[in-house]
Formats: C-alpha cells, sequence, structure tokens
C-alpha cells in the first residue's frame, strides 16, 4: 500500500502531514461528526492522501460507474481515464457527488459507518437525517462482499485497547449489520469463526458445552512459544473477563455464574494472531 517515510525521532503527525497524509473521517465531519466525540473516533478514521481526502469531501460513499468516473486513485497516483491493470486497488471519484473506496477497503468503510451511525446517531440525524440511507443499500453490499479479515480485527482490537476496551461491534459479529440494517440486502455472513488462520499453525481452540448456562470448558492447542493471552466480552464488546495462560494443550473450566443470558465471545491473542468464538449462556 501507500507509504510515508517516518523520520526516526521526528514528530510523526506533522512528518505525515508534509508527505501528503492527512486523516480522513469516514463519517464526514459536516454530517454530525465534528466537533463531537466522533470526530477524534478512531474506529471510523484511516490515514489518507490529503488530495484524494479533499476530493472525497463530505460525499455518499457508493459505487462509481467505470465509463462516469472523473478520478482514479491509486498509491501516489491519480489517472482520468480507467487503468489498464490491478483496476480494484483504485478509488474512484465522480467529483462534487460520490466516492468509490478500493475493494479491499468497502468492507472496512461499511462498518465504520453502521459504528458511527449507532453509537452518536443524534448528532448524524441531526446534521443530515438522509445522509446514512443515501449509502445503506450499498454499504450492506460491501459488508457482505469484503468481509472481515485479521488486519481489519486486530486493528479493532487495539483501537479499543485506547478508547475504553470497546471496540467495533460490527466487526465483532457480521450478523450485527444483518439485523440491524440490512435486512433487505440479501448476502452471505462468514461471521468470526470463519477467520483465517495460518495454514502452517496447527492451533485449535473449542468451547463446551455452548450454548451453556453456569460454566464452560475450554481447550485449545497452540504449538509456537507466545505468551497467551484471553478475554471474554459481551455483545458490546466490553471486557468481562482477562487472563493469560501458556502455550501447548490445555483444557480449562471457566465460571460464568452471574453473567446476564446472552451473546459473549472468547478470544485467543498471541503475538501473531487472533482466534475467536462465540459463547452463549443461556436462561438458568
Amino acid at each position: 500500500g501507500h507509504q510515508a517515510y517516518l523520520t526516526p525521532g521526528a514528530d510523526p503527525s506533522q512528518t505525515v502531514f508534509n508527505s501528503n497524509i492527512n486523516l480522513e473521517h469516514t463519517y464526514p465531519k459536516s454530517k454530525g461528526t465534528g466537533g463531537t466525540l466522533a470526530e477524534n473516533d478512531m474506529h471510523h478514521l484511516f490515514p489518507s492522501r490529503a488530495d484524494v481526502n479533499n476530493d472525497r469531501g463530505s460525499h455518499p460513499l457508493l459505487e462509481v460507474n467505470d465509463n462516469q468516473t472523473e478520478r482514479w486513485y491509486y498509491l501516489d497516483q491519480t489517472v482520468n481515464s480507467i487503468p489498464g491493470a490491478q483496476i480494484d486497488r483504485y478509488s474512484e471519484a465522480i467529483l462534487n457527488d460520490r466516492f468509490e473506496p478500493r475493494e479491499d477497503h468497502k468492507g472496512n468503510a461499511a462498518r465504520a459507518v453502521f459504528y458511527v451511525y449507532t453509537m452518536y446517531y443524534t448528532n448524524v440525524i441531526a446534521a443530515d437525517p438522509d445522509f446514512f440511507e443515501i449509502q445503506r443499500e450499498t454499504l450492506c453490499q460491501w459488508h457482505y462482499l469484503d468481509p472481515v479479515d485479521s488486519l481489519e480485527w486486530v486493528r479493532n482490537q487495539r483501537i479499543a485497547g485506547y478508547q475504553d476496551d470497546k471496540p467495533n461491534p460490527f466487526i465483532l459479529d457480521c450478523t450485527l449489520a444483518a439485523r440491524t440494517y440490512c435486512g433487505d440486502v440479501s448476502g452471505e455472513c462468514l461471521g468470526i469463526n470463519a477467520l483465517p488462520i495460518a495454514p502452517d499453525q496447527a492451533v485449535t481452540l473449542h468451547l463446551f458445552p455452548n450454548p451453556t448456562q453456569e460454566r464452560v470448558q475450554l481447550e485449545w492447542t497452540l504449538p509456537e512459544q507466545s505468551a497467551v493471552q484471553f478475554r471474554i466480552s459481551d455483545a458490546l464488546g466490553k471486557t468481562i473477563r482477562q487472563w493469560t495462560a501458556t502455550p501447548g494443550q490445555h483444557k480449562e473450566e471457566i465460571e460464568l455464574k452471574g453473567l446476564p443470558v446472552g451473546l459473549y465471545q472468547v478470544q485467543l491473542s498471541t503475538a501473531y494472531y487472533q482466534i475467536y468464538r462465540q459463547l452463549v449462556i443461556t436462561a438458568r
């Protein structure tokens, strides 16, 4: 991807800015995020070429017909005609009308918009009550066509560490978008269990019984010598329990007494990747 060299010891924000990189608000500031907590909420902030960010402006994220595209963007390039190769790596714009991210960022952008619209609903509706609905169907299609990958998972969890331990729930659970905004848009939800794991790693994580009521047994195999961190979170991403473990082949029973009925997530993390499993607690 596009890169900017960072001089050791220099102010990173100034150095990156001087390299034509600034901050893209996926949900634009003029549409209700400016001057609010949403303006600095990292779940919808991404680095962007300054000129591309300027062309996107406050315009909706929508599909752009290739024959109508006025500008194409890739790395440090901007062209005005249909690229002859690697077309999926280009973002597209009809100036002063709409913007289409590159193919591998569409799902990320969709889930960022879902998040902001949900968490800052009052602000964004007051600024422009139609902006989300204009994009909604397209964003739902992107959510299904570009599912969450391991990089998006890692980014989500790392941001949560700086924001009161609250991840974007639309990344945690693919079906959340389907159950809230995308009921009229067909698509397949891969879900968190379908995330890829490095093929050379014989890693397993099993939960049973599941669903359960008062306790669950975790069974995991992790051959490499790496610190293991477990985390149980609720449907909103709030950490319920967190502890460390050792690599190898293990079984551990976890008490769940006192936890409300509902959907939870169990996360196994190492320095290299993360595995997620859903846990359902039923009525006792």
